[in-house]
């Protein structure tokens, strides 16, 4: 199984150790079932990708400490597509999802005339 790969809102280039959020936390826990000793890779999001190792595996707040860390270069092409959110919000993470594993740099989500689904939930959407 290749090494789960997961993103983090902090900045983590001072820490040594890094708490992940509950809901990372959960994903690594119980649904891949991780044990301690076992690597992962975070993600700033802006280019910076660390690999951990799990010192404390917690389904709220797992812990990790930072083996090491590498900053890739962004690619000189950049690809941008714009979306109106549709009203089922499965269909709007699976494009999302999507398009990320194929290397869409940026997504704009546009709100036009007939947008039915006015409120998305950002956050949610971030972390897919």
């Amino acid at each position: 199984m290749p090494i789960p790969f997961f993103y983090t809102a902090s900045t983590l280039t001072t820490q040594k150790t890094v708490v992940l959020d509950e809901v990372n936390s959960k994903h690594i826990v119980q649904v891949l079932r991780m044990q301690i000793g076992e690597q992962l890779k975070l993600t700033d999001g802006i280019g910076t990708i660390y690999t951990a190792e799990i010192i404390d595996a917690h389904k709220k707040n797992c812990a990790v400490s930072i083996i090491k860390s590498e900053f890739v270069e962004a690619s000189k092409n950049v690809v941008t597509i714009a979306v109106s959110p549709v009203k089922n919000a499965s269909r709007l993470e699976w494009f999302l999802e999507k398009a990320t594993e194929i290397g869409v740099n940026q997504i704009v989500l546009l709100l036009c005339k007939r947008t039915e689904k006015q409120y998305v939930k950002i956050e949610r959407l971030k972390g897919i």
